[in-house]
């Protein structure tokens, strides 16, 4: 990405001094429509891999020209072939999601895989969840334990919620509920409301129902409830908690609670 970023600073620098010695010249409505014509004359040139991920940039999220997807992908597709690995990333989400192009798995995994290995975080889980789901790619658990776990070591909250998952399940490795706590936590730490759910559902079911309402408070409160599939559940374990909790013990859950927040939230 930084390698990407010092490229687009380039293109934005150049830019700016055409203008500025006249070999580009623009009123102030006509800026955004200039920037993209000049993106178009670089991205045609050979070899011009980051002006055409910007150009699939522009595309996919249509905020200076109006959103096409099948454009985006026509010009992720250029710099994806080049070797560009947000790019790669980006054909394999496209392919997977079916934007522009018919919805296609197996084209999705082999994009997702060249991004992958190229040490992309987001596209080596989404590489594990198509393992684990046997999506595009025939099921296999234990490749997608490989490719979670690498992107668990960059510290992709998603991924270390994934590998928990199947450490407490005990799929493609060796059941282990304390490994999978402790990934569930880094995930947590990072406000991934799923991991903080399923503490609380962990420490629920081994009677520490005043760690189990900290961390249903938590999902509640801080994390991000959008990511949560099942998010009613929560209430409904509240309302059982606190008819098995004394008011000293809700009391002290809420105090770890607060306390939790401000630590991860300076």
């Amino acid at each position: 990405m930084v390698g990407i970023m010092k490229n687009k600073i380039v293109i934005i620098v150049t830019f700016l001094f055409l203008i500025s010695v006249g070999n580009l010249a623009f009123s102030e409505g006509e800026t955004d429509e200039g920037w993209l014509k000049f993106l178009h004359e670089l991205a045609e040139e050979e070899g011009a891999e980051i002006p055409q991920y910007w150009l699939g940039n522009e595309y996919y999220y249509g905020e200076e020209v109006e959103k096409d997807y099948t454009e985006a992908l026509k010009w992720y597709r250029k710099a994806a072939e080049q070797g560009n690995v947000d790019a790669q990333f980006y054909l394999g989400w496209m392919y997977g999601k079916g934007l522009g192009v018919t919805k296609d798995d197996k084209e999705a995994a082999t994009w997702y895989r060249k991004a992958a290995e190229q040490g992309n975080a987001v596209a080596q889980d989404n590489l594990g969840l198509m393992y684990y789901h046997g999506e595009g790619v025939t099921k296999d658990d234990k490749e997608a334990v490989n490719w979670f776990l690498k992107a668990a070591e960059q510290g992709l909250a998603e991924a270390q919620y994934n590998l928990g998952l199947v450490y407490a399940n005990g799929e493609g490795v060796e059941k282990d509920y304390n490994e999978a706590i402790k990934l569930y936590r880094k995930a947590a730490a990072q406000g991934y409301a799923r991991a903080q759910y399923n503490l609380g559902v962990y420490y629920y079911n081994v009677d520490d129902y005043i760690e189990a309402f900290k961390w249903f408070s938590i999902a509640i409160s801080g994390g991000k409830m959008e990511d949560l599939e099942v998010p009613e559940n929560i209430d409904n374990l509240l309302k059982a908690l606190t008819s098995k909790m004394t008011g000293s013990q809700i009391t002290e859950a809420m105090r770890r609670k607060t306390e939790w927040v401000k630590s991860h939230n300076p």
